[in-house]
């Protein structure tokens, strides 16, 4: 397979996974900023009102439109990625549903709701996780993230030297 294509084989077909952030990239969360708990706060009790008003955001349009475009490639293995808790999964679900956002064969992953890593560290993860399904090697897997916060950004860049960043401007009461 020449270099030039962005893609692997796994089963007999090519995939080309995207993954894509929600808040501040597709869902603008800054209506529920005065729900932050304040700076340092780490327990899931204290962010449970901002994460319960997840259903207020607007939709970040452009965004959505991107999400449509990559789900509908067959050889793209499109791909929520959030920090959000399991606890506002149907939330979440329902607010993707009705923005007009691909739900269809679209994984959601979603945070347990008492793991204590930063966004950073848990997406690195996931996307690991999920480039080992179809590589042993998934450091050095091309893909593509759509992430607003620059934090995230450059530690997926610093892990991951293939990957492709599309970060838009944010939309997110906590960046």
């Amino acid at each position: 397979m020449p270099r030039e294509i962005a893609a692997f084989t796994h089963k007999e077909y090519q995939m080309f996974f995207v993954f894509c952030g929600l808040d501040g990239t597709m869902a603008d969360n800054r209506a529920r900023s005065y729900l932050l708990p304040p700076i340092g706060s780490e327990s899931a009790q204290e962010w449970k009102p901002f994460h319960d008003a997840c259903r207020t955001d607007l939709p970040v349009p452009f965004i959505v439109d991107i999400a449509q475009a990559f789900s509908s490639i067959p050889a793209v293995r499109f791909v929520y990625l959030t920090h959000r808790p399991e606890s506002v999964r149907s939330m979440t679900t329902n607010w993707l549903y009705q923005n007009g956002a691909p739900t269809l064969n679209v994984p959601l992953m979603m945070c347990d709701d008492q793991d204590p890593r930063p966004s950073h560290l848990y997406k690195a993860d996931m996307i690991t996780r999920q480039l080992s399904t179809v590589s042993d090697d998934p450091l050095n897997v091309e893909f593509v993230l759509i992430e607003d916060n620059p934090e995230i950004c450059s530690y997926i860049q610093g892990v991951f030297p293939r990957v492709r960043i599309i970060k838009p401007q944010t939309f997110c009461a906590v960046v």
